[in-house]
């Protein structure tokens, strides 16, 4: 792993055309126009910066549990409260491998703590091995059937 040595500052953020089309050049197929993506209500944004320069976006939603009920992995989780979907993060390709990822949930479980969330989700490309084991070393449990997306579910119960 690469020393993040800059100052790493994590928010969450107003929904921008700068943090949208960051999303969109690696998630080219992302179901959401940017009127959407500004429109929806439900549609959270988590920035990192470093220097003031964007370096990683996780979107994300929280929802309450029954919302979750034509999805059985995320029906599944045992919880009652309401669940924080990670949909998508994404990490700039000069700043992978210096734990960006990580502290961006890490800042995502405080944050849903604080709001009173009863757990965390977050789909993963069967392929994508960094995401999935940051996941696994904070805690989060892996869902064995694939989500409807043909993605893996990990979750983490607060």
């Amino acid at each position: 792993m690469k020393y993040l040595k800059k100052d790493l500052y994590i928010t969450i953020s107003e929904k921008n055309e700068e943090n949208y089309n960051f999303i969109i050049k690696v998630f080219r197929d992302i179901p959401l126009t940017f009127k959407d993506y500004l429109e929806r209500e439900h549609i959270y944004v988590c920035e990192a910066r470093i220097n003031n320069k964007l370096v990683g976006v996780n979107i994300f939603n929280i929802r309450p549990k029954n919302f979750w009920s034509n999805e059985p992995n995320l029906f599944s989780i045992p919880t009652e409260n309401s669940i924080l979907y990670s949909n998508y993060t994404v990490v700039d390709n000069n700043y992978r491998g210096m734990g960006i990822n990580t502290k961006i949930k890490k800042y995502l479980i405080k944050y849903a703590k604080n709001k009173g969330v009863g757990a965390i989700a977050a789909g993963v490309k069967p392929d994508n091995i960094a995401s999935y084991k940051s996941l696994l070393n904070l805690g989060f449990i892996k869902i064995p059937k694939l989500n409807s997306s043909g993605n893996n579910t990990y979750y983490l119960v607060l």
